[in-house]
């Protein structure tokens, strides 16, 4: 899980939701958002969007974590991370 995955879904939890979301946070390896990942995320977002295809920018930064730590994307959002160069896995 990217540290922007923990952002992006805290945003919205209940008080109740939040403590089962950070009770499954600790127990999965949280991947950092450092510079190599903004690099790719950049090259990636940039080459998509001369391409015509729209990502956002947080999916293609979450993309990006996961290309870079050679990891699926584990999303309910398919069809969004397989317009990156990310590995998808639906849940």
């Amino acid at each position: 899980m990217s540290t922007l995955t923990v952002t992006a879904v805290g945003y919205d939890l209940s008080d109740s939701d939040r403590e089962r979301f950070e009770r499954i946070v600790g127990r999965v390896d949280v991947l950092p958002y450092g510079l190599e990942e903004a690099k790719r995320a950049t090259r990636e977002h940039r080459e998509l969007r001369r391409d015509g295809t729209q990502v956002g920018a947080i999916d293609a930064m979450i993309a990006a974590t996961a290309i870079e730590a050679n990891r699926p994307v584990v999303t309910r959002n398919v069809a969004e991370f397989q317009r990156t160069g990310a590995a998808v896995t639906p849940y």
